[in-house]
């Protein structure tokens, strides 16, 4: 496990991403546990931090009981629309 800064709130986050997988998996102290794809993590870098814990609030929101809020591509576009 690599302690880094949450590229969600910039708070101490660890990094627990499983070899292979195309983006982050976070547990940071402020925004728990999330996962991030790549192509989103990178639009993401562009926002500002209220604007990317919209994202993650909507990602929670969507994510099934008892599962891990997931951020992608997808999820981004929705927060485009204002969908």
């Amino acid at each position: 496990m690599t302690y880094i800064t949450c590229p969600l709130c910039g708070d101490a986050a660890s990094n627990r991403t499983p070899a292979g997988f195309n983006g982050l998996v976070m547990r940071c102290y402020s925004c728990r546990d999330y996962d991030v794809s790549g192509p989103a993590l990178e639009k993401l870098q562009g926002l500002r931090v209220t604007e990317r814990l919209e994202v993650l609030r909507e990602a929670r929101e969507l994510a099934p009981i008892g599962t891990r809020p997931s951020i992608t591509m997808a999820l981004k576009a929705r927060q485009d629309d204002g969908s």
